[in-house]
């Protein structure tokens, strides 16, 4: 068998003598056998404290799992932000605040207290 890369998803025989969904962690060359590899892995819906090291032949190389798909390339920041729809966007502080600014200083001028709109500038220029 040929060796099987750190990262790459298939099936395991788990303790049970089923296949479960694995992850490679690791690998070594077996202390006893100086050209067979054994590998640590982690069973998917398993909790981490099941992981373990196996050998070659309880590994289903016939059923690779595929790969996830590549990270698109991470753009500038601002136009990767623009370009996704408001309901999709994370809100960053700098966003937030400019959002509370417009709207609290169309609320103050709405309710027509220019006092009120004068101290929460104030508090905002105090509190960033």
């Amino acid at each position: 068998m040929v060796s099987i890369g750190i990262g790459k998803k298939l099936p395991a025989k788990w303790r049970d003598g089923k296949y479960y969904d694995s992850e490679i962690l690791d690998k070594r060359h077996r202390e006893e056998s100086s050209g067979e590899w054994e590998y640590y892995v982690h069973y998917t819906d398993f909790n981490r404290r099941m992981d373990e090291w196996v050998t070659e032949d309880r590994l289903d190389t016939s059923h690779l799992l595929p790969e996830p798909s590549p990270a698109p390339p991470v753009q500038d920041s601002d136009v990767a932000i623009e370009s996704k729809p408001l309901s999709e966007r994370k809100l960053t502080r700098n966003m937030k605040r400019r959002f509370e600014e417009t709207t609290l200083d169309k609320n103050a001028e709405e309710f027509g207290d220019p006092h009120l709109s004068a101290l929460e500038k104030e508090h905002d220029d105090a509190t960033k």
